[in-house]
């Protein structure tokens, strides 16, 4: 068994926060939230459903808006924005599938339609060569694919 230290180090910790990234595509959530809001109160002349449709395209859009937190840790991995908490543990997962903006741990061990909604996505913060190392170290038997 590794020494503390060591599994201490492996264990990664980061956050993205894309709104940050790109700062004009905020103004267009926020006025879309304001649209969705201003026809909600047009068409049905309620105050609960102006604050609902603005509601709604923020809360579909919450991932952009808020900063995103990742770890890979000996539990397993998991991504946490606002309210929102995906995690997996290294026993479930699959697959894993690397593209240029993050990786994909799937507990699929192929393609499948329910992919989008199960298993954690790690986005990269120019991190990759970090973050592959800590899934490597914490899930040995595994070929990234992509």
């Amino acid at each position: 068994m590794p020494d503390q230290s060591t599994v201490e180090s492996k264990e990664l910790t980061w956050s993205v926060h894309l709104a940050a990234l790109e700062p004009r595509k905020v103004a267009v959530i926020v006025v879309a939230a304001v649209f969705a809001g201003f026809m909600a109160h047009w068409l049905l002349g309620n105050i609960f459903f102006t604050i609902f449709g603005g509601g709604m395209v923020l809360a579909s859009t919450s991932e952009f808006l808020l900063p995103s937190h990742y770890k890979v840790s000996e539990q397993g991995a998991s991504s946490r924005w606002g309210v929102n908490v995906t995690s997996i543990r290294w026993e479930d997962v699959k697959r894993i599938r690397a593209d240029e903006k993050g990786m994909k741990l799937s507990p699929f061990a192929e393609n499948s339609r329910l992919e989008a909604f199960r298993g954690v996505y790690l986005r990269f913060a120019n991190n990759r060569q970090e973050v592959e190392d800590a899934v490597r170290y914490w899930y040995k038997n595994h070929e990234i694919v992509g």
